[in-house]
């Protein structure tokens, strides 16, 4: 697969966020996350109904190879968890961005949606670009990365700048 759909939001811990009609978000993580755990063979969800934190563990995915965390974009409610993944986990690995998402939630504040460049939300070229460019920055929230990805946006386009949109 190897695309990063642009009207997703990436976060630097590899999960991707999509905001839906109904103002829900649903989350999942992204085709370099799958491709790097290997085959998926378990995930263990939040349960729905569950409030959560922003940046909250909020699952596990098993792999072959490793176990990896998955943490909330958003603060908010889990509405709806993705049950196919119980029989089904490489769902994930076929379909990240569609029939492998993890869970959906509403956020408890639209408005702490707002602080998206603070939070590190990614547009899919700037992530597609840290994941090339990995050795280059530190983990989010930790000096270069943002500063270095807005020096190069000029110099790679504009799809490279992070997203305006609130969200992550």
């Amino acid at each position: 697969m190897g695309l990063h759909p642009e009207e997703l939001f990436y976060a630097d811990t590899h999960e991707w966020a999509r905001k839906e009609g109904d103002g829900s978000i649903t989350v999942g993580i992204t085709d370099h996350a799958q491709q790097a755990l290997g085959d998926v063979v378990y995930v263990e969800l939040p349960k729905v109904g569950a409030e959560v934190l922003v940046g909250a563990q909020t699952g596990i995915v098993e792999s072959v190879k490793a176990a990896s965390d998955i943490f909330a974009p958003v603060a908010g409610t889990v509405m709806a968890i993705n049950d196919a993944l119980a029989d089904e986990p490489e769902q994930i690995n076929e379909d990240p961005y569609h029939k492998g998402w993890f869970y959906r939630l509403m956020p408890e504040d639209p408005r702490q949606l707002d602080t998206v460049v603070e939070r590190g939300c990614l547009s899919g070229a700037a992530y597609r670009f840290r994941v090339r460019h990995r050795a280059l920055f530190m983990p989010a929230g930790r000096g270069l990365s943002s500063l270095f990805l807005e020096r190069e946006a000029a110099a790679w386009g504009p799809g490279l700048r992070q997203r305006d949109d609130p969200l992550c």
